[in-house]
């Protein structure tokens, strides 16, 4: 069986209010949260595992003009967003759609997705997956983002770390 090699630590997560407040509701201000680059996106955290004991996490990601993940499928979580920006054409199964800002979008688990941008301009999703946990894996193979914007278009992500990650938090690439 070949070796991969280790997955680096994680990055320090910014400070939260300590969890006995967290029964009492948490806020996260515009811009705050964790951020990370993948691919041509920007995640910005702003609730995972710990904070929502398990139940779910939550994101921002802004894509860049035709950008988005691959052909992909997750086998533990559901994934849900919301566009808040932008277009983006949603290929899910065998359908091709166009999710226009104010769409909501859900797909359970063991379904194949991806989608691309549409336009010139980037979009921005509010992503939700359930359970929580695959946060992590933008944790682990994006690269801290340096500042809260798109990264630079030269940025190269560690594709052997991409795919690592997909198997470690039971997700595969299908595809392009």
């Amino acid at each position: 069986m070949q070796q991969f090699p280790e997955i680096p630590d994680l990055p320090e997560v910014p400070i939260l209010p300590p969890p006995e407040q967290w029964n009492e509701g948490l806020v996260i201000a515009p811009g705050d949260g964790e951020a990370v680059w993948l691919l041509d996106e920007l995640v910005t955290f702003k609730v995972g595992l710990v904070e929502s004991s398990y139940a779910l996490s939550v994101s921002e990601v802004s894509a860049a003009p035709s950008g988005g993940p691959p052909l992909h499928i997750h086998h533990v979580q559901a994934e849900a967003f919301y566009v808040l920006e932008g277009a983006i054409s949603l290929k899910t199964g065998r359908q091709v759609r166009r999710v226009a800002a104010g769409s909501f979008v859900y797909i359970p688990a063991n379904t194949p997705h991806a989608y691309r941008v549409d336009g010139k301009t980037p979009a921005k999703l509010l992503v939700i997956y359930a359970p929580a946990g695959y946060e992590n894996f933008f944790r682990e193979t994006g690269e801290a983002a340096r500042v809260k914007v798109l990264p630079p278009k030269d940025h190269l992500p560690d594709m052997l770390r991409y795919v690592q990650g997909q198997v470690k938090y039971n997700s595969e690439i299908l595809g392009p």
